[in-house]
């Protein structure tokens, strides 16, 4: 389980270092993720070694955090009890990652009845729309509709109450 941490006064050789350690990790087989290179230092010797360099922002790449991944293509060839259990991990991943990311935008909790929202909503998102993982924009347009099932998973009884419910979920979820 290899990890570093390297701190020292700047223009002391850090990214040097490091670069060089990762060269030589890469070149024995070695997997480098280097998250958040912000100057970036190692963009130029990331696609020299053959990697990837995601580049994220307004306008730029994006992360959807709702995509299945490796999980989703095995779950489409799968069935029976474990389809069922690798879907119920499928949904769990997406639900706890949505709700990291309200509580980040939002700087507070999200509540229980908006999270049994947003967990009714993935539900309702569960197979892939288009042939493409459903998004953030998809679950934020699933809950202004408004359906059956999530006025129901709001304990409200008229769309009036459900929006007044969903309203501070429907801001967040915008921000994102």
């Amino acid at each position: 389980n290899p990890g570093m941490f390297v701190l020292g006064q700047p223009g002391t050789g850090k990214s040097t270092l490091v670069k060089r350690l990762v060269t030589g990790s890469v070149a024995t087989g070695g997997i480098a993720l280097i998250l958040g290179d912000t100057k970036p230092d190692y963009t130029l010797l990331t696609e020299h070694l053959g990697g990837q360099v995601i580049r994220i922002g307004r306008g730029l790449d994006r992360i959807n955090p709702l995509d299945s991944g490796p999980l989703g293509q095995a779950l489409r060839r799968m069935t029976g009890p474990d389809a069922d259990t690798l879907r119920w991990e499928v949904r769990s991943r997406r639900l706890s990652l949505l709700l990291a990311l309200c509580t980040l935008v939002r700087e507070e909790r999200i509540g229980n009845a908006e999270e049994v929202i947003l967990g009714r909503a993935i539900d309702l998102l569960d197979e892939p729309l288009e042939g493409r993982e459903p998004a953030v924009p998809d679950v934020l347009a699933v809950i202004e509709q408004g359906p059956d099932i999530l006025r129901s998973a709001a304990r409200t009884s008229t769309v009036g109450r459900y929006q007044q419910r969903v309203a501070d979920l429907v801001f967040t979820l915008d921000l994102l």
